[in-house]
C-alpha cells in the first residue's frame, strides 16, 4: 500500500486532534491532572511533523514561469551622427 504525502499530512492532523481530545476527556473523567498546555504543545508537534509535506505540495503548485531579473542589463545607447562627430574631435 502506497501512502501519499497529502494523506499522511491529513492523518497526522487528525491524530493530533484525537490525541488532544482524548487527553481532555481523560482529564475530565478521572482525577489525573494533565497540564493542558503540554497536551496542546504535543498535539501541535504531531500535526507539524508533516508540515514539510504540506509545504512541498504548495511549492509544486507555484507557477514555474521564469521570473524577470531584479536588475535588468542596461540598454545599449544608440549613437547618432552628432555624438560620433563630437567624440572624434
Amino acid at each position: 500500500m502506497e501512502l501519499k504525502g497529502k494523506q499522511l499530512s491529513l492523518g497526522a492532523k487528525i491524530a493530533a486532534v484525537i490525541f488532544v481530545l482524548l487527553c481532555f476527556a481523560v482529564m475530565l473523567t478521572t482525577k489525573i491532572v494533565i497540564p493542558i498546555n503540554d497536551v496542546i504543545k504535543i498535539g501541535t508537534f504531531i500535526a507539524l511533523v508533516f508540515s514539510p509535506v504540506d509545504i512541498s505540495l504548495w511549492l509544486e503548485k507555484l507557477p514555474t514561469s521564469p521570473r524577470p531579473p531584479l536588475f535588468p542589463p542596461p540598454k545599449p545607447r544608440e549613437e547618432s551622427d552628432e555624438t560620433r562627430a563630437e567624440t572624434k574631435d
